[in-house]
């Protein structure tokens, strides 16, 4: 039986990259999107135009995180049409260096806050009533929202839910261009994002109780050798 898998942001490159990756197998991929506006309308059907030439089960969703009463929505169906969800994935826009804001980017920063608040509220009621899951937090580079992550996983981890909280590169990428509805046309050094997919894959389809609390994404091709 395939997964119930929701990626909270796979409105770039990183996220639509994860989101074919971990498709396939008779599992359900959501793939949330803050809008379908602009960049957002053309990331969303290029990703169904993949989905459709590729037989596989991928759904670009419209998920704000910030809406709380519209997230709940769609979390809510989600839930209703599958009686569960298996993972989510949830990432960190990685762009705070240090243990504090800098004073210009306290808005970015209470931003992720509460999308991880949400995440919290909205997704962890259904975790840990299900009493199983997988919560794969992809790390940034702030200490404080990667802190965060950690404490949502030992509260996760009391009601039988796993966490994997992964560190991906930091290289600025070098692609060129990717149409997801073809084949890519990739320039110069991939910057590890067609592997950060692949490791999160892996990691999913690890058994229950088998997964890594915490990983360097660059060290997952030894885990997994």
């Amino acid at each position: 039986m395939g997964k119930i898998i929701l990626i909270t942001q796979a409105n770039d490159r990183r996220g639509a990259l994860i989101a074919s990756e971990v498709s396939g197998n008779e599992t359900v991929v959501y793939a949330g999107m803050p809008d379908r506006h602009g960049a957002n309308l053309d990331k969303a059907l290029e990703m169904e135009q993949y989905a459709e030439a590729t037989d596989l089960d991928l759904r670009p969703i419209v998920l704000d995180l910030a809406t709380r009463r519209h997230a709940s929505e769609v979390i809510r169906k989600i839930v209703d049409d599958h009686g569960r969800i298996d993972v989510i994935v949830h990432r960190s826009n990685g762009k705070l260096a240090s243990k504090q804001p800098a004073p210009g980017n306290f808005e970015e920063f209470e931003n992720e806050l509460q999308d991880a608040e949400s995440v919290r509220d909205l997704l962890f009621p259904t975790l840990c009533h299900q009493k199983y899951g997988l919560l794969i937090w992809i790390a940034g580079d702030q200490v404080v929202m990667d802190a965060i992550a950690a404490e949502y996983a030992a509260e996760l981890e009391i009601h039988g839910v796993e966490t994997t909280i992964i560190t991906p590169p930091n290289v600025p990428s070098r692609i060129a261009a990717l149409d997801i509805a073809g084949s890519p046309e990739l320039v110069g050094d991939m910057s590890g994002d067609i592997e950060l997919a692949e490791a999160i894959s892996r990691i999913i389809n690890l058994p229950d109780g088998r997964r890594p609390k915490q990983i360097d994404f660059e060290m997952a091709s030894l885990l997994f050798e």
